[in-house]
């Protein structure tokens, strides 16, 4: 029992003097800590003295977690055992926190949105966290004293070793692109950025280095480049054809000049003939080029696509012939669209024919037209998009298919996988320039073996399809009279388009720029009918 107690015990306990001393210490021990008693007496028949830790318990049923310290004397003959209690409920309460803060540490290093690893002075993983092991399918005992070097590309060594110098000597590197090898052998690109720790000596002890997944900024990347490319490639094709079409002008206008006129022979009526059907083949490329190049001139109207592609079935059934199987599927209430329809009767035209070309022993051909929402997460996969509704055709066959590199080219003009005389390569660029000019996108998906399938966005529109049919034209050149101006920088073009006025019964003037034109009108006493620029 107790035989003495000071004043800090009977307030930390809530008990008199007097009846402390009518306890014993096991009266004051919390559950928890009765099971050390005996072991302390045990201990103390061979030691003098000893401490442990327990929870004491106070009148009002307060646990108090103490540090006790008991020590045995002899007091004239008598055993006694003197003890000491410290009250350590805030060294507890502050072990508790700093061990929350450890595993809120370990939770944040473990589950970052990065890779951690830290590598020794030979360069093997001593540590490595979970999102990095996941992200390379590896569980912690396959990676932990592997050398980091075993999980990098050959390509990555030459890095690795310029870069672990610089380590060394500056303490940290920043910035490093690097590309791992997964378990199953797949590659990702991700950017290191390393520190070096030391010792309190001051030598080496570990690197301790931060990866950064950068797969998708790699893809948008790649997108920007080839957006780029196609642009310059555009800019190109366009500014060619631009000036083949004006020379075809003169070819074809001085041609028909001809047969109109009738002042060659049969034979040459033949020959001009073939060349008037060489200049509308050429033109057509020159168009396509056009198309490609966004430099086409469209004739939008508001459509209903899917009564424009039910007014195709029949055509392209026939061009993809009996042995493929046409498919066209169309959900209710699809938006409209305000699109150049013969542009884009002459873009599914140019996928079926394509289409057919990839399925030689037959297959399926379907077209598929759905509403869609370009929403920030589908947008995110086109640099240049716009959120907001579309018109989604998708075009998809059972063909050939085709490989990461021809996909990276299909929309190139004159690029071709057919053989010589089978193909210009520019029917794919047609489409892609003009879903560009219409504010579209055009994505493909394709694997050898498994076809391939177009996804078309079309921005949609509230406006209402205009169901009027287009007059007919007709080629007829219309008599005339009346005074016309003609202002074309392009003398060769001036002087077809003005003898050709001339023919229909017209009076032309014709100036070569702004200027003359300005002085022709100034001269010219009587009115002028027409103004005809470039």
């Amino acid at each position: 029992v107790f035989i003495e107690a000071n004043d800090v015990a009977c307030l930390r306990y809530g008990y008199t003097r007097e009846e402390l001393f009518r306890m014993r210490p096991m009266d004051i021990d919390a559950p928890e800590g009765l099971p050390l008693i005996p072991s302390a007496m045990e201990a103390l028949k061979t030691v003098n003295h000893a401490t442990w830790e327990g929870v004491h318990l106070a009148r009002d049923g307060r646990k108090i977690p103490v540090e006790i310290t008991a020590a045995k004397f002899d007091f004239f003959g008598v055993p006694l055992i003197l003890s000491t209690s410290h009250d350590i409920s805030a060294r507890k309460k502050a072990a508790m926190a700093l061990a929350q803060s450890m595993r809120e540490i370990e939770d944040l290093y473990e589950n970052a949105p990065c890779g951690y690893h830290s590598l020794d002075k030979n360069g093997n993983i001593i540590r490595i966290n979970n999102t990095e092991l996941a992200w390379l399918g590896y569980s912690r005992e396959e990676l932990i004293g592997r050398n980091f070097t075993d999980i990098i590309t050959p390509d990555g060594m030459d890095t690795f070793r310029r870069s672990y110098p610089v380590l060394t000597r500056q303490g940290y590197i920043r910035d490093v692109e690097q590309t791992l090898v997964r378990k199953d052998g797949s590659t990702m690109p991700v950017l290191l950025s390393a520190t070096l720790v030391r010792d309190a000596a001051g030598d080496f002890l570990m690197t301790r280095t931060t990866v950064y997944d950068i797969t998708e900024q790699k893809k948008l990347q790649a997108q920007l480049l080839h957006s780029q490319k196609m642009e310059a490639i555009g800019m190109l094709a366009g500014g060619v054809a631009h000036d083949f079409r004006n020379q075809l002008t003169v070819v074809k206008g001085y041609a028909e000049m001809l047969l109109r006129k009738q002042l060659v022979s049969d034979k040459g009526l033949e020959c001009i003939q073939e060349i008037l059907k060489a200049a509308d083949h050429s033109a057509n490329l020159a168009g396509q080029l056009l198309a490609f190049s966004r430099q086409q001139v469209l004739c939008p109207e508001v459509v209903n696509l899917d009564a424009l592609i039910d007014g195709l079935g029949k055509t392209m059934a026939r061009m993809v012939g009996e042995d493929i199987r046409l498919n066209i599927v169309s959900v209710p209430s699809v938006r409209s669209v305000k699109i150049d329809p013969t542009q884009f009767r002459q873009a599914l035209m140019n996928l079926a024919a394509n289409a057919r070309d990839a399925m030689p022993r037959g297959g399926h051909f379907t077209i598929q037209t759905s509403n869609a929402t370009l929403d920030p997460t589908l947008a995110a996969q086109y640099p240049t998009a716009s959120q907001g509704p579309y018109v989604l055709v998708t075009i998809s066959d059972s063909g050939e298919g085709m490989d990461k590199k021809t996909l990276e080219q299909i929309f190139v003009p004159f690029f071709t996988t057919k053989p010589v005389g089978q193909g210009t390569g520019l029917g794919l660029a047609m489409v892609h320039g003009f879903v560009r000019q219409s504010g579209g996108y055009i994505t493909v998906q394709s694997e050898p073996g498994h076809g391939s399938t177009f996804h078309i966005y079309l921005p949609a529109v509230e406006e209402t399809p205009n169901l009027a049919t287009a007059a007919a034209r007709t080629c007829n050149l219309p008599q005339g009279t009346g005074t016309i101006l003609v202002v074309e920088d392009e003398a060769s073009i001036r002087l077809v388009v003005c003898e050709t006025l001339r023919e229909c019964g017209y009076t032309v003037l014709d100036a070569g720029n702004s200027q003359d034109a300005l002085n022709l009108v100034k001269q010219h006493t009587q009115p002028l009918d027409l103004l005809v620029l470039d």
